[in-house]
């Protein structure tokens, strides 16, 4: 199985505080290897990730709120975001 790795950037960057993520080749494909990316980066831990699972949760259903015309007012949306962030 053949193995690499890249850093995370933008626009060409490198940010230096972010591990490499790792990746591996199956048949022809290549996939990020979760497993080796998690041991070399400490923010992957599973508490993490289910905090981001529960504000990317909390995003979508504002975002439906918003799309179906629920709020009035910028400030009544910004009540509820604030509220459902955990």
């Amino acid at each position: 199985m053949l193995k690499r790795s890249f850093s995370p950037g933008l626009n060409g960057m490198i940010l230096p505080k972010r591990p490499p993520i790792m990746l591996r080749k199956e048949k022809d494909a290549w996939k990020v290897d979760v497993v080796q990316t998690g041991l070399r980066d400490p923010s992957l831990t599973l508490e993490a990730g289910e905090r981001n699972q529960a504000v990317g949760e909390a995003l979508l259903k504002l975002a439906k709120d918003i799309e179906s015309g629920r709020y009035k007012t910028y400030e009544q949306m910004q009540r509820d975001a604030d509220a459902g962030m955990p």
